[in-house]
């Protein structure tokens, strides 16, 4: 591969920022051969947007703890941090098809104070708690353009087709031993089903609201499950409208399932 090549190769990130960034500079040229002084102010806002904004390198952003961890009888504090992140406003990618996400994420344990508040939630406690405790979050250290349809996957998708991990995990976990913890771990608001063929599942019960919003596709799993489902440590949660997307980190909606079904018909 030539310099010139390698430069461009380490600049955009991806073939397919390549071809789009391609494609942009030939509509631009075009504008300039034409002697239109427009085009040449285009592609002079181009150049320094490509430098100023491009997909390459994550950017520090303010993240709420109760975005990532959820709790109706927890208070953090702090109650914010800042994490490098790679997303559609902190990159630009040359393409409606394409956006910005992470091609390298490292994780990274924060330590914070947690307050207990009393009679809320799960944990039952006559008066209030603190505690110090380590949470996990992470941290996006290398950006990529990606394409966005690869969020989009229906029903009839093999579960061990979307979730991009070397040891895919199925959505039924068969011979299951109840002593070993991690034999049928379900994500956070996910409850264990055991099914009379001797498999377990992971899935919701009719009244549990919160996660039968997981199960829509309404909320997007914290950073802990993320991890724990493409890890291996939990199964595949249910969903409502295809397969837990560990691209997205959460269940695909009905309209997305649908969309994807339309043009996978379409002739």
């Amino acid at each position: 591969m030539s310099p010139v090549s390698e430069n461009k190769w380490k600049f955009l990130g991806s073939r397919k920022t390549v071809e789009e960034t391609f494609r942009s500079s030939q509509r631009i040229n075009l504008f300039q051969g034409q002697g239109d002084n427009e085009g040449s102010e285009a592609y002079k806002h181009q150049i320094r947007i490509s430098k100023e904004a491009s997909c390459k390198v994550p950017r520090s952003r303010v993240i709420k703890v109760t975005d990532v961890y959820p709790s109706s009888n927890k208070k953090y504090l702090p109650a914010c941090t800042v994490l490098h992140v790679c997303a559609d406003d902190t990159g630009c990618c040359n393409s409606p098809t394409l956006k910005c996400g992470p091609k390298i994420s490292q994780p990274i344990y924060l330590p914070f104070l947690v307050y207990t508040l009393p009679g809320l939630g799960d944990r039952q406690s006559p008066e209030q708690s603190s505690y110090q405790k380590s949470l996990l979050f992470y941290n996006h250290t290398e950006c990529e353009c990606q394409s966005r349809t690869d969020e989009l996957m229906p029903r009839d998708t093999l579960p061990t087709a979307s979730v991009e991990t070397p040891n895919p995990q199925p959505l039924f976990k068969h011979r299951i031993d109840r002593n070993n913890q991690y034999s049928c771990k379900c994500p956070t608001e996910y409850t264990v089903r055991y099914l009379a063929n001797g498999s377990c599942s992971c899935d919701c019960f009719d009244k549990q609201r919160e996660c039968i919003r997981y199960k829509k596709g309404n909320v997007y799993f914290n950073h802990l499950d993320r991890y724990c489902i493409t890890s291996g440590q939990c199964l595949l949660p249910m969903c409502e409208y295809g397969v837990y997307s560990s691209r997205t980190g959460r269940c695909p909606k009905q309209f997305e399932t649908l969309y994807s079904l339309n043009k996978k018909h379409y002739f």
